[in-house]
């Protein structure tokens, strides 16, 4: 199978030739990219009951809704892709959980069964209120990941677990703990371009301050003056000349961290990006993401880690095909 580039109905992408495990499917998580500041009066809880029959699929979407899609047609054009795509599963025999993020992440549906009206409810809508915000990828996929790990263990030996990720930009905030004082935990943003820094609430997703050029510090959060990389090396500063670039650098490495533990956990990983390559998109990093072509496998001698498709779409109104191919692809792997 290859890696698809939709430029026309339904192009092969070269250079991205790629197997996939080949093992059961058990759970689905879906992930949004959400960066409104109001909590989603949507979000629902998953019964006992619910999470601990036996599945083939579990499922774990996740889909942006930051800010940009309100300029390039995702919003308007993902729900309707994102609905259909979750009515590709099964009820009776698969699992999925949807997660929202943008400036912020939360879990709108636990992973449970049944799951399709809950999902399609909670999958947002509204171009103005519910896209704002910047890129929390890695947020969105440690949701998916810890949703398609909390199913009661062994309820599903030899399943498949899948995340999949929906994304129309580059990763460009974390999260950390951080000594302001006292010791807080905070989303922090490199924004989309140029030497910003800004603090975040991991909560609800609102904006807490900023440091730009001329500025002292980050007045919420004066104690903090550099982070530790997550990859290792001497502190870097949080804020300053290159600052933007810094922490965009570490958005990056702590998602992709993310992914290695939920691949070495046994997800396979599956990404849309819309938008255009090395404009919008850091498409080798999304091709990381879902290790495409085994380009993500750590280095020593261990077993590959499962592989997964890398669709970039660089028109909104192709989304829903994006999602058929890879709702093909998890179905012909169960």
């Amino acid at each position: 199978m290859r890696a698809r580039t939709f430029d026309r109905p339904v192009p092969a992408r070269a250079g991205h030739a790629m197997d996939l495990v080949a093992i059961t499917i058990t759970a689905l998580t879906l992930i949004l990219v959400s960066g409104s500041g109001v909590p989603n009066p949507k979000t629902v809880e998953a019964s006992p009951e619910a999470r601990s029959r036996p599945a083939r699929i579990v499922l774990g979407l996740a889909l942006d809704r930051s800010g940009s899609m309100q300029t390039n047609g995702g919003c308007q054009q993902l729900p309707p892709a994102a609905k259909a795509f979750i009515d590709y599963f099964d009820e009776d025999s698969d699992f999925a959980s949807l997660t929202t993020f943008a400036s912020h992440s939360r879990v709108d549906v636990p992973v449970q069964a049944p799951f399709k009206t809950l999902i399609k409810d909670a999958i947002p809508a509204i171009c103005a209120t519910q896209f704002t915000g910047y890129t929390f990828i890695e947020g969105g996929l440690r949701h998916a990941f810890e949703e398609n790990e909390s199913l009661v263990p062994g309820h599903a030996p030899g399943a498949l677990k899948v995340i999949v990720l929906f994304t129309d930009g580059r990763a460009n905030t974390f999260q950390d703990t951080f000594t302001c004082p006292p010791a807080l935990l905070r989303n922090i943003s490199g924004t989309d371009f140029g030497d910003q820094a800004l603090l975040i609430s991991p909560v609800t997703g609102q904006d807490l301050c900023y440091w730009g050029p001329g500025q002292p510090n980050l007045p919420c959060c004066p104690g903090l003056t550099h982070f530790t990389p997550i990859l290792g090396g001497p502190p870097q500063a949080a804020y300053g000349t290159g600052c933007g670039a810094r922490l965009r650098q570490e958005a990056k490495d702590r998602a992709l961290q993310v992914t290695r533990s939920a691949r070495a956990a046994g997800n396979v990983i599956h990404v849309i990006g819309l938008g255009q390559e090395g404009i919008d998109l850091d498409g080798d990093f999304l091709a990381q993401l879902a290790n495409v072509d085994g380009v993500d496998d750590p280095p020593w001698p261990e077993a590959p880690q499962p592989q997964g498709l890398y669709i970039d779409v660089p028109d909104a109104s192709w989304l829903r095909a994006a999602f058929k191919e890879i709702a093909k692809q998890i179905i012909a792997s169960r």
